[in-house]
């Protein structure tokens, strides 16, 4: 939870430069490109989930169907990466996730949808007595932040929902 908040304090207010000539994904009003890389990549988003609140999960999906089938549309190669920690991994859980047959129907039209849940959440949820089960081909990453760390140093753009 440390590590999170000082992350996204850390991250606070940072932009990224427009990418010229590289076809452009549309963020919805109010979104924020942020980057640690030269430039933001439109097309390689990563949408970050840490919440459980339906409506938070709801947009979460919507976005990535939104921009996914966007970039089919126009013929553009996309990849996008959802990371759940906190209470936005129960997104990403067989034994809880409302959205498990939106996420299947997802994967197998968007082969380039990816799926992460934060290892220390998993951990934690553990700990605390939770069984913890992933739906089918989602990857943990040792840790949330470390992800969106690695992803933005790579120039991927980053919407936290």
């Amino acid at each position: 939870v440390v590590l999170a908040g000082l992350g996204g304090w850390a991250l606070r207010g940072l932009e990224a430069p427009a990418v010229a000539s590289a076809p452009q994904v549309v963020m919805p009003a109010g979104y924020q490109v942020v980057s640690l890389a030269q430039s933001a990549d439109p097309n390689r988003v990563l949408l970050h989930l840490d919440s459980a609140a339906p409506a938070r999960m709801q947009a979460v999906l919507d976005e990535a169907e939104h921009l996914l089938d966007e970039a089919a549309r126009e013929g553009q190669a996309i990849e996008l990466e959802i990371v759940a920690n906190s209470r936005g991994l129960d997104l990403l859980r067989g034994d809880v996730s409302p959205h498990a047959a939106r996420i299947a129907r997802l994967r197998a039209r968007h082969h380039s949808l990816q799926l992460v849940a934060c290892g220390q959440t998993i951990a934690r949820f553990r700990k605390e007595g939770e069984k913890v089960e992933l739906l089918p081909a989602v990857r943990t990453a040792p840790t949330a932040l470390g992800e969106i760390v690695e992803r933005l140093q790579q120039g991927w753009t980053y919407v936290r929902v």
